[in-house]
């Protein structure tokens, strides 16, 4: 009987090794059995769910062909356990969303792009001031003149009453309409003036002089002429802004320039629509000029616009302001048309060559020109382009009988004298009819140093200064006669063109005579 329950002790120790066995083959290490043993021990046994098998705990009474089975429910180790889906952090305004799929991670929630807004009351960024010019204290205040005596010009500069001589040049290259050119720095020390290379020529040289007369050097040699616009110093003196027209080749217009006094840096600022030959026409006498800071302005009295250009870098700015052109003191005489201001200089036909000599309009169309204009008081459309085409041969010695076949003979010339008359200069303009007087110093246009052709459109009293002028050289409407007479120019001659009266049509017969004149050729 001892035997029996020594065997029956000795089965269950079999069985309890065979089961630490196992237990050491699921576990991979009894350090890992015992810990697990422990955290199982620690927890409740788990219910089984609803259709799962329950796991079945061996015990020392079970059979050893259980343990295939036993193996296949036992719980797997910590490492090998499904571990849990990381949660992502719910924010308030998520509450409502739906929760991420078990097994993947949950999206990340991004911000909604909103516009960044500036702090209220936080005020705009200011651009920085720009520092002024520093302007010297100047010299004495001059006036300068042109005047022409024999064949020298005189620039003078005069002041409390007397003048003297600060440059003499050949009359021939520096004519009277060239005194737009001579211009005083702000600080009354250094004059500017400008001479042609050669008569009737497109080369055109400027000048610095010192106001006293000495230090003469050369600023500028341009191969073509200046635009008609008197140069503009800057407030400190130190730069030149003057206006040239686009050389031969190029589309016509202006551009703007700046040079330093001393020379340097000469270079264009600006090639734009906006400044465009009409800026300078008419009555008005300073269309450029600088400000404080170094920038040049140019106004359009037609569409009420201020330009400014960067003194430095030639940014164009603009601004809308009511502004009004000077008012000339003679009006003009009422005509069939409205007078066109033309210029024989506008880059649209500057450069177009005069048959049959080989001379520019621009430096020898001022009588083409004035025709032109008294030719569209009358009421025929033209410019001097297109009258250039139509005189041909005849467009560079102007011949005036000509002239009445382009205008299909609706004007003839009238008042045609050989010396000027105030006679006949009055009663043209009594008329409507515009007046062209030639300004000369001689009697013939072959032999005169001197000699202009303008149109006067109003005034009386026979006197130079009471006779406006449109002047086609420049495109100005301010000047009178005495702007040249008082250079030296004298009256020689004037002209009018009128229109041809229509002809009187012949008187129809009477019907009694037509019958006894058709009797008397009636045959027998």
């Amino acid at each position: 009987m001892h035997l029996n329950s020594l065997t029956r002790a000795c089965k269950s120790l079999l069985h309890v090794l065979i089961l630490l066995a196992l237990l050491v083959t699921a576990c991979g290490s009894p350090i890992k059995t015992t810990v697990h043993d422990t955290t199982q021990a620690s927890r409740p046994a788990p219910t089984a769910a609803a259709g799962e098998r329950a796991v079945v705990v061996p015990t020392a009474d079970d059979s050893v062909t259980a343990s295939d089975q036993t193996d296949k429910t036992l719980e797997p180790a910590p490492s090998e356990r499904e571990q849990p889906v990381p949660v992502a952090e719910v924010r308030q305004d998520d509450t409502a969303k739906p929760a991420a799929p078990a097994g993947r991670p949950a999206p990340a929630v991004s911000k909604p792009q909103t516009k960044p807004q500036a702090p209220p009351n936080q005020p705009k960024p200011q651009t920085p001031p720009r520092e002024a010019l520093t302007i010297p204290e100047p010299g004495p205040k001059y006036n300068l003149q042109l005047n022409i005596e024999g064949l020298v010009t005189y620039i003078y500069a005069k002041a409390d009453g007397r003048r003297h001589v600060v440059a003499t040049e050949d009359a021939r290259w520096v004519p009277g309409m060239f005194e737009k050119y001579a211009t005083l720095s702000p600080d009354n020390g250094t004059v500017t003036y400008a001479k042609a290379v050669q008569s009737r020529t497109d080369r055109m040289k400027m000048y610095l002089v010192d106001v006293d007369g000495s230090n003469r050097r050369l600023l500028l040699d341009l191969p073509w002429e200046m635009w008609v616009a008197a140069p503009v110093w800057s407030p400190d003196s130190e730069r030149i802004a003057y206006v040239r027209s686009a050389s031969p080749g190029k589309k016509p217009g202006l551009e703007l320039w700046v040079i330093n006094a001393d020379g340097t840096d000469n270079r264009m600022l600006l090639a734009h629509p906006s400044l465009h030959a009409d800026l300078f026409y008419g009555t008005v006498r300073e269309p450029l000029a600088w400000t404080k800071y170094g920038d040049i302005q140019y106004k359009d009295y037609r569409t009420g616009t201020i330009w400014t250009v960067n003194g430095q870098t030639g940014e164009l700015t603009s601004e809308q302001k009511e502004i009004t052109p000077p008012v000339a003191k003679i009006p003009v005489v009422k005509t069939k048309n409205e007078i066109p201001i033309q210029s024989q200089n506008d880059p649209r036909w500057r450069y177009d060559f005069m048959k049959p000599q080989p001379n520019s309009l621009g430096s020898y169309g001022c009588v083409l020109t004035s025709v032109s204009m008294s030719f569209n008081a009358h009421g025929l459309k033209t410019d001097p382009k297109t009258l250039n085409k139509q005189m041909h041969r005849h467009a560079a010695n102007f011949e005036w009988g000509y002239a009445e076949y382009v205008s299909d003979y609706k004007l003839d010339v009238s008042h045609q004298q050989w010396r000027f008359d105030w006679y006949a200069l009055d009663l043209s303009l009594s008329k409507g009819w515009p007046a062209l007087v030639w300004l000369a110093d001689a009697f013939t246009i072959e032999s005169a140093t001197l000699t202009h052709w303008v149109l006067v459109v109003g005034g009386d009293g026979q006197s130079p200064n009471g006779y406006r002028i449109y002047d086609p050289w420049d495109g100005t409407t301010y000047k009178t006669l005495a702007y040249y007479t008082d250079k030296g120019y004298d009256l020689q001659k004037v002209y009018s063109y009128a229109p041809v009266p229509p002809k009187k049509a012949k008187p129809a017969k009477d019907a009694a005579d037509t019958s006894r004149d058709k009797k008397k050729v009636t045959k027998p």
